[in-house]
């Protein structure tokens, strides 16, 4: 496991995001939205003696600019995006994938809740496809479930590495200009169809309709458990739990059905507030169907 001092060093940063352990080909080595779907540590990775490779959970806190060839990076030029930007690169160690490489970003939440239909992949195609060579594109991906290998082998033997200066340690948010193209493509992208694949992650599923915390009513970025006694509501500029109910304390319940219970940090979306659904005690329930039962 050549690389895996580098996913040590990597480690020892501690980053926010989760990992997958990846085989040949750049694929998990096992079935991992269904059953892992928050992912692993690093530690955790390194842990399965087949593991060629390790990727990265993308989303909206962790988005990706694929550089897929050299048309990729003249169209990129010519459209003002800053293709060296100083951010989380990932490259390969031979000439062949010279013009093929990753900028990972990290939005601000300002920028994240300027995506008109939250998480989404896109491609802008820049050469077709011959009988000699493959297609090259400039692709973003910003949802789940994609990743991106960041260490380790490529299938074609090459080795995925970070130059100095443009490692983990420098991630960033992304310029205007680059921002500017990823808000391009997702207005061009259709809005996501409704489906299980989309809005379903682990126990939670994204709520389609307006959150009954913060009252979002786009993006598909709060969610609601599967049993239907918890919601995730995410802390966005415009749409909050923060700014709906400002100074909120633990046990508060809110229009008499959610309590909030704590704050969570998802790694690859951002910061949520997680609500329950309000169980009072057996006597005030008894208190309540007394008053319901003589005053209507």
């Amino acid at each position: 496991m050549a690389f895996k001092s580098d996913a040590l060093e990597l480690a020892n940063q501690n980053p926010k995001f989760k990992f997958l352990p990846l085989g040949g080909h750049k694929k998990p080595l096992f079935a991992w939205k269904e059953f892992y779907p928050n992912g692993f540590t690093i530690e955790e990775c390194l842990e399965h003696e087949n593991i060629k490779a390790l990727g990265v959970i993308l989303g909206l806190n962790l988005i990706c600019v694929d550089y897929d060839g050299e048309s990729a990076i003249n169209y990129a030029g010519e459209n003002n995006i800053d293709f060296t930007h100083r951010s989380w690169h990932i490259k390969r160690d031979s000439h062949k994938g010279f013009f093929r490489y990753k900028v990972l970003y990290s939005p601000t939440v300002k920028q994240i809740e300027q995506l008109p239909y939250g998480e989404f992949q896109a491609k802008h195609l820049t050469r077709d496809a011959t009988d000699d060579s493959k297609g090259e594109a400039l692709e973003i991906f910003a949802n789940f479930p994609r990743y991106a290998a960041i260490l380790g082998k490529h299938p074609s033997g090459d080795n995925y590495y970070s130059p100095k200066g443009y490692g983990f340690e420098d991630l960033t948010s992304p310029p205007k200009e680059t921002w500017d193209f990823i808000l391009d493509m997702a207005e061009r992208h259709k809005q996501p169809t409704r489906s299980k694949s989309n809005l379903v992650r682990g126990n939670w599923e994204r709520i389609i309709d307006k959150c009954p915390i913060c009252r979002r009513s786009n993006q598909f970025i709060c969610s609601i458990s599967k049993d239907r006694e918890a919601i995730r509501c995410f802390h966005g500029n415009t749409f909050s739990p923060e700014k709906e109910f400002p100074n909120l304390q633990i046990g508060e319940v809110v229009h008499g059905i959610w309590a909030f219970a704590s704050t969570q940090d998802v790694p690859e979306t951002g910061r949520f507030s997680i609500f329950v659904r309000h169980k009072p005690t057996t006597l005030t329930a008894i208190k309540k169907r007394l008053m319901e039962k003589n005053y209507g």
